[in-house]
């Protein structure tokens, strides 16, 4: 390759860099222009992944989904009350789940926030409060 075509070759990658350039240095103008809060789109927890994952048959699991959608628990906090509701302690559940203690242990904290509730049990027995309720399923 001659100088002239690696010359010409340099010159079209800095009009290159310089046209990144200019769009970021518009873009943050912009932006600091504007002030607008960016939206949060907050997707859907797919439950059936949890449910699937922990061997539940479709009735319960369709009982658990509404469950999570009435305290708006994020599918982690559902693994997290399901794993609970098979008796099983934080340590273990975390152990299950594959996490660590503490994310467990905050995971459990915003639980309870959600429910309204202040024990381990308590989330138990209004989860099988709420599955005994066909009402709350309609």
């Amino acid at each position: 390759m001659g100088d002239d075509a690696f010359g010409s070759r340099v010159q079209r990658m800095l009009k290159q860099i310089g046209r990144i350039v200019r769009f970021e240095a518009d873009f943050m103008d912009l932006q600091t222009q504007e002030r607008r809060p960016t939206p949060v789109i907050r997707r859907r927890p797919q439950y059936n992944l949890t449910f699937t994952s922990l061997g539940i048959d479709e009735e319960t699991a369709r009982k658990l989904q509404a469950f999570g959608e009435r305290y708006q628990l994020t599918m982690a906090e559902l693994r997290l009350v399901i794993v609970l509701r098979e008796g099983k302690g934080l340590k273990a559940a975390a152990r299950r789940i594959g996490v660590g203690y503490e994310t467990v242990r905050t995971q459990v904290k915003s639980v309870f926030q959600k429910t309204g509730t202040k024990r381990q049990a308590e989330v138990i027995t209004l989860l099988v409060a709420f599955q005994d309720d066909d009402a709350s399923l309609r």
